[in-house]
């Protein structure tokens, strides 16, 4: 593979990738994550040097079938007490690698994903999977919100056309004083009528984070902490900027491809932009975009100067001046919106909001991730176990939850089993590939015949077109 330099939409220099097509995007959440994974979705189409491996083809359909077990296992014991129909699991965490991703602090070899539980009436819970990094190529893009430097502790992905989306930290806090996660977004779905559907659930959650200020430092710490690592490895990724998005869509979208070694056309630019263009994008998850929103400096009209302070306490301008963005402004307060004015109110008076419209709902809304929950009252976390954690929870029924764990530990750990099994099978000689698959069955037990024969036959005829068709 070689590197030819080219400029970027955002004015610095990235390097045309000419190996083949495999693209990971890493970023902050908040930052654009969503809309970059689309732009690299979109791309591969038209990508003549894209190409998924027959491993991969093979593990994307036994995966499918282990999610469905996990997750079989996972809710048997919210099953047996009863308690199905209030669960608010919502259906972007089903999947096997469904849910927050990233790469394991301590295990360049190892996923986790973010699972995130809750029942109506006795709050919540989030669970932590682990599976062989492979699990993150279920997805044709890889990608990741956290810390950006872990992609390079070994040569695995160095092979990929890596992507970065970046934004101004002082939208980026603002974005995620509104937003609205994925179990917040399955009981709004459930138990608001749809007329109540409107950015003032929002606003009304955003109140509380935006006038308890440890609050906010907290969720600050997960951006700063971002922020500061990916500057660290900016040049080893072609970067777009979520303002230069927003602004000026085409050109950035044309110098995304042309970075990608990608032939695009302005008018095929226009037509990816056109899918992209303010609508929601996370399927089951359907508040992650906040409606007549997504408009660069909109935090103008929600912050006040107290979160400016904040933000300077970071230290982040100098990381902000290296990504492009000027110094932090300072606000005139006699231009404050009325959301603004209660806000500064609040906090002049020493007061967190908490006349919640619906307390339910708001408790539901609390960061569950992007945030040092440990800085906050009333969650408690375990360690690990072998492949799960459960990370942070306020669940009402101790016992419960414990159950859940023990579920899931077990159900990952048999489904890690086949899946390193699986993986050690050497697909470059059918024959040697057989053996092990009959060694697989024999470890595994006869409950999982059915399911490796039917994948393993599958793979078989793929391997046997693709060697036609050559």
């Amino acid at each position: 593979m070689t590197d030819a330099p080219v400029e970027t939409a955002a004015g610095s220099e990235t390097k045309v990738r000419l190996g083949p097509y495999r693209p990971l995007v890493a970023a902050a959440t908040r930052t654009g994550l969503t809309l970059l994974v689309n732009i690299a979705r979109q791309f591969i189409p038209l990508a003549p040097h894209f190409r998924v491996s027959d491993r991969t083809v093979i593990l994307r359909k036994l995966c499918r079938h282990l999610g469905q077990y996990v997750h079989e296992r996972m809710m048997q014991p919210i099953r047996a007490a009863g308690l199905e129909p209030r669960l608010l699991y919502n259906g972007t965490f089903h999947p096997l690698a469904g849910g927050t991703k990233w790469l394991k602090d301590d295990r360049a070899d190892t996923a986790c994903i973010r699972k995130y539980i809750g029942v109506k009436g006795m709050g919540d819970f989030t669970l932590i999977t682990s599976y062989p990094r492979e699990v993150l190529e279920t997805d044709d893009i890889i990608h990741s919100h956290e810390d950006p430097r872990r992609w390079f502790r070994d040569d695995y992905y160095e092979e990929c056309t890596r992507y970065a989306s970046v934004r101004n930290p002082v939208g980026t806090i603002n974005s995620a004083m509104f937003s609205i996660n994925a179990i917040t977004s399955e009981y709004i779905q459930r138990y608001v009528p749809q007329e109540q559907d409107n950015d003032l659930i929002r606003q009304d959650i955003a109140k509380y984070k935006l006038t308890d200020l440890d609050f906010f430092r907290s969720v600050l710490k997960y951006y700063a902490n971002y922020v500061r690592a990916f500057v660290a490895v900016r040049d080893r990724f072609i970067l777009m900027r979520w303002e230069d998005l927003i602004r000026t869509p085409v050109p950035v979208i044309l110098s995304l491809a042309k970075a990608s070694a990608i032939p695009l056309s302005n008018s095929q630019a226009e037509s990816i932009w056109s899918r992209l263009d303010h609508v929601n994008l996370t399927g089951p998850h359907q508040h992650n975009y906040r409606r007549g929103k997504g408009i660069v400096d909109d935090w103008k009209h929600w912050l006040v100067n107290e979160h400016i302070d904040i933000l300077r306490e970071f230290d982040l301008e100098p990381v902000m001046k290296e990504l492009g963005y000027g110094p932090l402004e300072y606000l005139d307060p006699r231009n404050y919106t009325p959301f603004q004015k209660e806000i500064a109110s609040c906090i002049g008076r020493g007061k967190v909001y908490r006349e919640f419209q619906d307390p339910e709902l708001f408790g539901f809304s609390v960061q569950k991730s992007n945030v040092d929950w440990r800085d906050l009252n009333g969650f408690r976390g375990y360690a690990w176990r072998a492949h799960t954690m459960l990370e942070r929870s306020c669940f009402t029924d101790r016992d419960l939850e414990l159950r859940v764990w023990d579920a899931t530990e077990k159900a990952v750990g048999r489904a890690n089993s086949l899946l390193r099994d699986f993986l050690a099978i050497e697909t470059g000689a059918r024959g040697r590939m057989a053996v092990a698959g009959a060694r697989l069955l024999l470890r595994h037990g006869w409950s999982w015949f059915p399911v490796y024969l039917r994948h393993y036959l599958e793979y078989r005829r793929h391997v046997r077109a693709s060697a036609n068709s050559q």
